[in-house]
């Protein structure tokens, strides 16, 4: 019997913990910012995406502050800048899709360039509001002809880590 209200005790704890997690917190910085390549390795080892640590303390918890320091800081070296002017208008979380609404200079993009800039983008994001998918719009202009793009966070593969790596 006492082995028996250990259990029920225990599971009764987790199920109260497991209540209490916040399941839209933020990372604690530093937090993995990714940037696309100018140039892409395709071959053994493919990678399109470059990444560097950023600095948010004070603002963990603030989405629109961290992205803006995002798209702001210098990427690392050979990858690429993002736009001028490229800004976060506004965002929402519905279940698993992260809406995003950037500026217009997103649409300036086209065909590869817009979709790594996009990937680098979902895949910074979905480390700070945990989702499923990435939509992105932009506030009066398409995006390669569409009303938005939506990145699947779950099965786009941002690096291919599986492979084996090679020196030459």
């Amino acid at each position: 019997m006492k082995k028996l209200t250990f259990w029920l005790l225990t599971l009764c704890l987790v199920m109260v913990l497991a209540g209490c997690a916040d399941s839209d917190a933020t990372l604690i910085s530093p937090f993995t910012c990714y940037y696309p390549l100018q140039e892409y390795s395709f071959g053994i080892h493919d990678q399109i995406l470059a990444s560097q640590q950023l600095e948010g303390a004070g603002h963990d918890g603030d989405f629109s502050w961290l992205i803006g320091a995002y798209l702001q800081s210098a990427p690392p070296e050979k990858a690429s800048t993002f736009p001028k002017e490229l800004n976060l208008v506004n965002w929402t979380i519905d279940d698993e899709t992260l809406t995003l609404t950037f500026t217009d200079p997103l649409a300036f993009l086209h065909g590869v360039r817009l979709t790594t800039t996009c990937a680098a983008i979902a895949r910074t994001c979905s480390q700070l509001i945990p989702c499923r998918y990435v939509v992105f719009t932009t506030e009066s202009a398409l995006l390669n002809g569409e009303n938005e793009l939506t990145i699947d966070t779950k099965t786009t593969l941002f690096l291919d880590d599986l492979a084996p790596e090679t020196t030459e």
